[in-house]
C-alpha cells in the first residue's frame, strides 16, 4: 500500500496545511511522533505515514552538511587552544568569493538564533560584515539597537561601510540605528579627544558599554590586502611597516601583534569608536573572516580574547590551526 498522500485535485487544502504543522512539530519543535499523535489527534502509525509523505512531497528537505573530519577536530582544539565559546566551519569550495559568501550565510544562520528582544548590537565594517547582513533573514524584533562601532570610512564600495551596514542592518532586523557621524580615523589624539567629547558622539560611545552581541570582521596590514590602504587611511608604505613589526592585525582599526596586544603605534590613537576594552567586555563577539591572508589576524583576535565566537571556512581554519601550533601559540584560561 502506498503511504502516500492523496493530494489530487478535490482535496482539501487543509490537509496538506496539517502535514505542514505536523512536519513542523516533529521538525522544528522536536517533539516526538507520540506527542504529535496525542495533541492532533491521530493515531502515532498515521503520524508516521504523514512524515514520510512530507519527505516524499518535497515539503520536507534532509541535508547533511558535510565537513571534514579534520574540520570536527579543528573547532574542538580552537576551542581549547584560544578558549572561545564557538567555532562555525563552512566546507570548503574552490571559488574565493563563493567561500566568503558562504560565511557570510551561515554568520546570518547564527546572528538570527542569538538575537532577541531587547538587545543592543554593535556592527563594524567590511565585505563580510556586508555579506552577513546580505543574507540576514527579516525579523521583527522588538526594542533592538544597532550600533555603529566606529566611524565612517572613505571606501568606494560604500555598501559596505559602517554606516549603511547599521542602516541596512536595522532595517532587517526592525531595529534602531544609531550612527557615529565621524570618520574612523582622524589627523592627531588630540583632534580625536576632541570628537569624543562632542555630544552625540559622546552619548553613542556612552551606548557602547552596554552593547550585547558585536559583530565584525578582522583586517590584515599586508599592504596586498589591507582595508584601511584602499580606504586611503593609511599609505602602503605605512602597512608595510606595521607590519613588519609584527602588527599583523587591525580590529575595528585598533593594530595589533600576533599575540593579541594593542600595539605601540600613533595611528592607535586617532581611532574614532569604541575604546577597545570596553569592546573586549561585549559578552559576545562574533568575528566573520575568511581568506588565507587573514591567518595571522584570526590567531592575533583569539590570543587577545577579542573575538567569542569565530565563523569561517575549511581552508582558513586549517591555515590558522597549522600556523598556531607550528608557532606554539595558545591562550591559557
Amino acid at each position: 500500500m502506498d503511504s502516500r498522500i492523496d493530494l489530487s485535485i478535490g482535496k482539501k487544502a487543509s490537509q496538506y496545511e496539517q502535514m505542514i504543522q505536523i512536519a513542523k512539530l516533529y521538525y522544528v519543535e522536536d517533539m516526538s511522533q507520540q506527542q504529535i499523535a496525542d495533541r492532533v489527534n491521530m493515531s502515532r502509525s498515521n503520524i508516521s505515514r504523514i512524515l514520510k509523505s512530507c519527505k516524499e512531497l518535497g515539503i520536507v528537505e534532509i541535508r547533511i552538511h558535510e565537513a571534514s573530519l579534520r574540520s570536527f577536530e579543528i573547532k574542538k582544539k580552537r576551542i581549547n587552544r584560544f578558549g572561545i565559546s564557538s567555532v562555525v566551519i563552512t566546507p570548503r569550495v574552490e571559488d574565493r568569493e563563493a567561500s566568503a559568501e558562504n560565511a557570510g550565510i551561515a554568520a546570518a544562520r547564527y546572528v538570527e538564533n542569538v538575537l532577541t528582544d531587547n538587545m543592543s548590537v554593535g556592527i563594524g565594517w567590511g565585505s563580510s560584515v556586508y555579506k552577513m547582513v546580505k543574507a540576514f533573514t527579516p525579523a521583527a524584533l522588538n526594542n533592538v539597537q544597532i550600533i555603529q562601532l566606529m566611524g565612517g570610512t572613505r571606501i568606494k564600495e560604500a555598501y559596505k561601510d559602517g554606516v549603511q551596514l547599521t542602516l541596512d542592518f536595522a532595517e532587517k532586523a526592525g531595529g534602531t540605528p544609531y550612527i557615529l557621524n565621524a570618520p574612523l580615523l582622524v589627523t592627531t589624539r588630540q583632534v580625536r579627544d576632541l570628537f569624543i567629547e562632542e555630544g552625540g558622539i559622546k552619548d553613542q560611545l556612552e551606548m557602547t558599554k552596554k552593547i550585547d552581541v558585536a559583530l565584525v570582521t578582522l583586517g590584515t596590514n599586508d599592504p596586498e590586502y589591507n582595508a584601511m590602504v584602499r580606504a586611503n587611511f593609511m599609505t602602503p608604505e605605512q602597512s608595510k611597516e606595521l607590519y613588519d613589526a609584527g602588527l599583523y592585525a587591525h580590529i575595528l582599526g585598533q593594530h595589533i601583534d600576533i599575540r593579541g596586544k594593542i600595539g605601540d603605534t600613533e595611528l592607535n590613537d586617532r581611532v574614532v569608536g569604541i575604546n577597545i576594552n570596553t569592546f573586549k567586555k561585549i559578552p559576545l563577539k562574533i568575528g566573520i573572516v575568511v581568506g588565507e591572508h587573514k591567518v595571522k589576524p584570526i590567531v592575533s583576535a583569539l590570543m587577545g580574547g577579542f573575538l567569542d565566537t569565530l565563523i569561517t571556512d575549511e581552508p582558513t581554519a586549517f591555515a590558522v590551526e597549522d600556523y598556531a601550533a607550528k608557532h606554539g601559540l595558545y591562550k591559557p584560561f
